[in-house]
């Protein structure tokens, strides 16, 4: 019998090397998709912190950014201004119709005080046909720090929340 030939004997080999070499191929494709993933969430990190000067509410400086990202920041403030005001109202105009609807339709910040807040990376990318923003901010309540994930979707031509975690 000819050397590479597969026979009944020796097709179990084959199919081993086979599953073998695919397993290889998709972990390498993983292991780029997850690193192009964090290298453009570290090119765009950015920590801006400022007071806003007639409050004690803190908001992300907003002159570091420009465009749609500009829009972005500004609604993620206005979101930390109405969660430390407790007005449930102004934070719900915040959001997408759907999100308002789902979601966050029993949203409520009783006692909640914002102290810090940190952007620790601003960055953008599209779903679909569908363009988000994806924010990460870091956010001190009562000396204890948590990481909040936005996600802003342009709806009705203003940029809205879509999900906050």
């Amino acid at each position: 019998m000819k050397k590479g030939f597969i026979t009944r004997y020796n097709v179990g080999k084959y199919f081993k090397r086979g599953w073998i070499v695919l397993l290889k191929l998709y972990k390498q494709k993983l292991k780029i998709m997850v690193l192009l993933l964090l290298v453009s969430n570290l090119i765009s990190v950015r920590e801006t912190v400022s007071a806003h000067p007639l409050s004690k509410t803190p908001y992300i400086d907003e002159s570091a950014f420009q465009n749609e990202e500009l829009e972005c920041v500004h609604v993620i403030n206005s979101a930390i201004r109405y969660i430390n005001e407790n007005n449930v109202t102004g934070y719900k105009r915040l959001l997408t119709e759907l999100y308002r609807n789902g979601a966050a339709k029993d949203v409520s910040f009783s006692d909640t005080n914002i102290t810090s807040v940190k952007l620790k990376s601003l960055g953008g990318g599209l779903n679909g046909k569908t363009f988000y923003y994806f924010a990460y901010v870091e956010v001190e309540i009562d000396k204890h720090s948590n990481l909040w994930l936005y996600v802003l979707k342009k709806e009705k031509n203003k940029w809205l929340i879509e999900k906050a975690d």
